[in-house]
């Protein structure tokens, strides 16, 4: 080969060094140009969030209370299901494990995770993480009748394993986001005490069928949220572990004037229907003579704070019907307790 021919050859292949180069470098910088932005389109603008510690929980109640504080987990089970029992999304770059109670092993695996949160509930499944450091925060009534501070300390906990993963301001956020839960609270019960002052108290219940319902107890988080806005809880009788009595349906006719309904999806068409057909549901009136509302799923079942706050929200959100609401409600639209409700 002459000289030319090298010196040719050379300098080819320098230009081909070159060029691919800066395509290398361009799929760099488009790479990360599209993580910079997916970012920012996933992540709410009035939550700041820190990626310092990898969170990894199979438990909803958790997954909303990490998200609140800013830190919202980096995986978590059901994800399908979340925002409609939970009412606000997780970020769209979290991980679906699967179901919470039977997850993925091998997704588990494959993740790249600094730290567990997780109940009792779940400690059939710790052998998964291997030695991923896994800690338990449980957010429950301490005793017959739930606080405030019991789920507030519970709120405490988990800001203190975040400061202990490395997160400097877990604690402070904490603090910061129960003294803004309680004014919103406090802010939601003086607002609903206004436009409907002749209610008194709430009977929170989900229907089991058209005969059967589980009435929410004094041991349940809404108990703490009936207390912050100003109202009473309707208890018929103790509840059970999970916050809850199970009733029949005659059993609401015990419901005094200045009691309102509060019926928490799911309620299907199907079991409308059936109560369109019922006898006992038209002579009891909700919806017509008596205060009743449907609302949308509120996670109870170890929800914390944020399903306190949720379920204040959808109270504010929802207008009450019937006849025994006050007059500054008249002017809303009626609800039969025959019409069927969205969902």
């Amino acid at each position: 080969m002459t000289k030319t021919s090298q010196y040719m050859t050379h300098n080819r292949l320098a230009q081909l060094s070159r060029c691919f180069s800066s395509v290398l470098l361009g799929f760099v910088l488009v790479a990360c140009h599209s993580n910079t932005t997916t970012a920012t389109r996933d992540t709410p603008a009035s939550v700041h969030t820190t990626q310092a510690t990898r969170i990894l929980t199979p438990d909803w109640g958790i997954a909303a209370e990490l998200t609140a504080l800013g830190y919202p987990p980096i995986a978590t089970g059901d994800l399908r299901m979340y925002e409609q029992w939970m009412g606000k999304p997780l970020p769209k770059q979290t991980i679906d494990l699967g179901i919470r109670y039977q997850p993925n092993p091998e997704l588990i695996a494959q993740l790249n995770v600094d730290l567990v949160i997780d109940n009792f509930f779940y400690e059939h499944i710790r052998p998964m993480y291997g030695s991923v450091p896994t800690k338990s925060v449980l957010f429950k009534a301490k005793g017959d009748v739930a606080t405030w501070q019991d789920f507030a300390t519970a709120t405490i906990a988990l800001g203190q394993i975040l400061q202990d993963a490395g997160n400097p301001q877990g604690n402070e956020r904490v603090q910061t986001y129960l003294a803004q839960s309680q004014q919103a609270l406090q802010q939601q019960g003086q607002q609903f005490r206004h436009r409907y002052p002749n209610i008194k108290k709430l009977a929170i219940v989900q229907f089991a069928d058209a005969g059967h319902l589980r009435l929410y107890a004094d041991n349940s988080l809404f108990k703490v949220t009936t207390d912050q806005l100003g109202v009473s809880l309707v208890n018929f009788h103790q509840g059970n572990k999970w916050g809850f009595s199970n009733i029949e349906l005659a059993e609401l006719a015990k419901l005094e004037n200045d009691s309102c309904l509060i019926v928490i999806k799911p309620f299907s068409h199907m079991l409308q229907a059936e109560l369109d057909k019922s006898v006992l549901w038209q002579q009891l009136g909700f919806g017509r003579e008596r205060c009743m509302a449907i609302i949308d799923p509120v996670w109870s079942y170890g929800g914390g704070i944020a399903s306190i706050r949720q379920f204040a929200d959808r109270l504010s959100q929802t207008s009450l019907q019937g006849e025994s609401v006050a007059p500054l409600n008249l002017s809303s639209r009626p609800l039969s307790n025959t019409t069927k409700p969205k969902g």
